[in-house]
């Protein structure tokens, strides 16, 4: 006797619904894309090892001064965009953010050119450090925001020798004669063109952070708003007179100036400057100031994980970089190349040239 064997079709139809649900769902994690970096600890590589010198008697450092990293992966895919969302030690970050208005290739560009001017300011604080006589600075553009007005007055290149009739000599003092006025206002730059002798007087508006043509990640609101020149500034100290090379193969970017710095004042020195390793992180003005860095937990982390029990970070950056790290780890945070060598080196003192 046959038994008949009635469907369920509403049953079936849940079914149904289900695993197309979740078909749909695994396209839409699978081939859709999500506008974020997510930046992961990266790893800490050796500055001492990484500066060397044809021109000046060297002393090959036995201690370890660590410049750290940060691993910077798009997400291609909303499964690497969950990837990070859920993973602790990461940061998701817009890539409007990420790339500072810039396109991607352009702030790469930006970022190698940040990495040598860096090198080359760290290399003049060190000597400064050590007692050389040295040349002045100058302001060089190496950046611009494209949507900001500068962008038609300024080109990659060009050096700022002043302010509303101030001269400058740092980046420093061009953030800070920027910030001291408000949006929308004109104001007079000493520009100096590639290639020139004198400088020229340009007069350009100030834009806005909260303009619209900002992306929404970076804008702020008008209450908030603060002026913007719209480029990216580095330093630039001439022909020092004493080669220093750098293998750092394609590391880009300035935050590795500090420990760039105690790596050369290590170098030309007959004595240890810290007899533990330390991680570093910073970057560095002419004037010796520590300036803040990018992804300063995921830094923290890295050092961690190169079982380093000191680091440096910036001041200001104290906060965050403590609650990244675990009870191993000492920060010390400095503000200038004075308190970092105090910190790593208390007895230190520079040598009779």
């Amino acid at each position: 006797m046959w038994r008949l064997i009635r469907r369920n079709p509403r049953k079936a139809i849940w079914i149904g619904a289900a695993l197309g649900f979740v078909v749909a769902a695994l396209l839409v994690l699978t081939f859709v894309s999500a506008p974020y970096y997510a930046l992961y600890p990266g790893d800490v590589y050796s500055a001492t090892g990484a500066v060397s010198s044809e021109s000046e008697t060297t002393y090959e450092p036995m201690s370890l001064i660590g410049f750290v990293t940060v691993s910077a992966q798009r997400t291609d895919t909303l499964w690497q965009w969950l990837g990070a969302y859920f993973d602790g030690s990461a940061a998701l970050q817009h890539e409007d953010v990420f790339n500072r208005g810039m396109s991607p290739q352009e702030r790469r560009n930006t970022d190698a050119r940040l990495m040598t001017r860096s090198q080359d300011v760290s290399v003049y604080v060190a000597l400064r450090a050590l007692g050389y006589e040295l040349p002045g600075s100058e302001v060089v553009v190496s950046g611009l925001i494209p949507c900001m007005p500068a962008a038609d007055h300024i080109a990659v290149g060009d050096v700022i020798t002043g302010v509303a009739g101030e001269p400058v000599s740092e980046s420093s003092e061009v953030s800070a004669a920027v910030r001291s006025r408000a949006p929308g206002e004109v104001v007079e730059f000493g520009i100096r063109r590639q290639g020139e002798t004198e400088a020229a007087l340009v007069r350009i508006r100030l834009g806005s952070s909260a303009d619209e043509c900002i992306e929404a990640e970076t804008r702020t609101s008008l209450a908030d708003e603060r002026p913007l020149l719209g480029v990216i500034l580095g330093n630039d100290v001439g022909d020092l007179g004493v080669d220093i090379d750098f293998a750092t193969g394609d590391i880009a970017g300035p935050s590795a100036g500090l420990a760039f710095s105690l790596s050369v004042v290590d170098l030309l020195t007959p004595d240890e400057l810290t007899e533990q390793p330390v991680a570093v992180t910073g970057t560095i003005s002419p004037e010796g100031t520590v300036g803040s860095v990018g992804g300063i937990a995921q830094k923290v982390r890295a050092a961690e994980r190169r079982n380093f029990r000191l680091m440096l970070v910036p001041a200001g950056q104290y906060d965050e970089a403590v609650a990244a790290a675990g009870d191993a780890l000492e920060i010390v945070e400095v503000s200038s190349m004075a308190e970092a060598i105090g910190a790593v080196a208390p007895d230190w003192s520079p040598p009779e040239l």
